[in-house]
């Protein structure tokens, strides 16, 4: 007879064979190797109810709040948010919160300088009550100016002047482009190849604004602008879209990669373009 000590529930604490007893172990450590599997599985179910439980609560703390309370709590955070880049940006990676009075006055007046002007403008958003051509010379507006502040709070030298074109009663004019970058080109070897001084060539970037829900430009529209480029032989043609926030650019592909998009013939390729800081652009 060969004893077992295991302790398990199905152990017969006796067995006629030294194999009988092998299996047996073996069986009970199976088991155990279940049990433990199960407590695991067991375990992770409870945290993903917890989680689901905290996230309902959540969504009634919210429900709480009306939707004028919630837009207000937004723009706060979105003022908060703001304050801490410029903090962040003047006071080597402090927090709004971390600064004395007299700093934070200088970062407050610092956010005017830079925001005040946009947050004027976004509060003239057009509502849902407002006609159509309204909406689009608000929204226009918008898109123009907080492209132009982005490219100007880089601070890159020789600084880009940005021309606007306006049309009648402040509304966009005709033609493609929205808004032209100009810098002077300081490079000495391009402007000693055409026997120039250096500051005598320009650089030019050619950019067409889209605000809130416009299209992106059609097939036909990117051919004029590839045109426009070739005659004054820009050195990008960028795309500023604007919904929420800052905006975001892309730059036309070049024209190895556009000429087997444009063969597709879709109405308006977004394949077209490609994402871009504005710094890999205006640098």
């Amino acid at each position: 007879m060969f004893n077992c000590t295991c302790g398990y529930r199905t152990c017969k604490k006796t067995y006629k064979t030294k194999r009988a007893r092998k299996l047996h172990l073996a069986a009970v450590k199976a088991a155990k190797t279940r049990e433990t599997n199960l407590n695991l599985t067991n375990k992770r179910s409870n945290v993903k109810e917890k989680k689901k439980k905290q996230k309902k609560t959540q969504q009634l703390r919210r429900l709480q709040f009306s939707a004028e309370e919630l837009s207000e709590i937004a723009k706060k955070a979105g003022r908060k948010r703001k304050l801490n880049i410029i903090t962040r940006r003047k006071f080597d990676n402090k927090e709004y919160d971390e600064l004395t009075v007299e700093q934070k006055h200088n970062i407050d007046n610092e956010f005017e300088k830079e925001y005040g002007a946009i947050e004027k403008l976004i509060k003239e958003k057009p509502t849902d009550r407002s006609t159509a051509p309204d909406k689009a010379k608000v929204t226009e507006k918008i898109a123009t100016m907080i492209t132009k502040w982005r490219v100007g709070k880089m601070k890159i030298k020789p600084i880009w002047q940005l021309v606007e074109f306006k049309g009648e009663n402040d509304r966009e004019s005709t033609g493609i482009i929205d808004i032209l970058a100009v810098r002077k080109n300081h490079a000495q070897k391009s402007n000693e190849k055409l026997n120039l001084s250096r500051g005598d060539l320009l650089e030019i970037i050619l950019i067409q604004v889209k605000g809130g829900t416009a299209s992106s430009p059609s097939i036909d529209d990117i051919e004029r602008l590839r045109i426009l480029a070739k005659y004054y032989r820009a050195k990008n043609i960028l795309l500023s879209e604007w919904k929420s926030h800052e905006p975001v650019f892309y730059r036309l592909k070049d024209e190895n990669k556009l000429k087997k998009i444009l063969k597709r013939k879709i109405e308006r390729p977004k394949e077209a373009w490609e994402r871009v800081k504005p710094e890999q652009i205006f640098g």
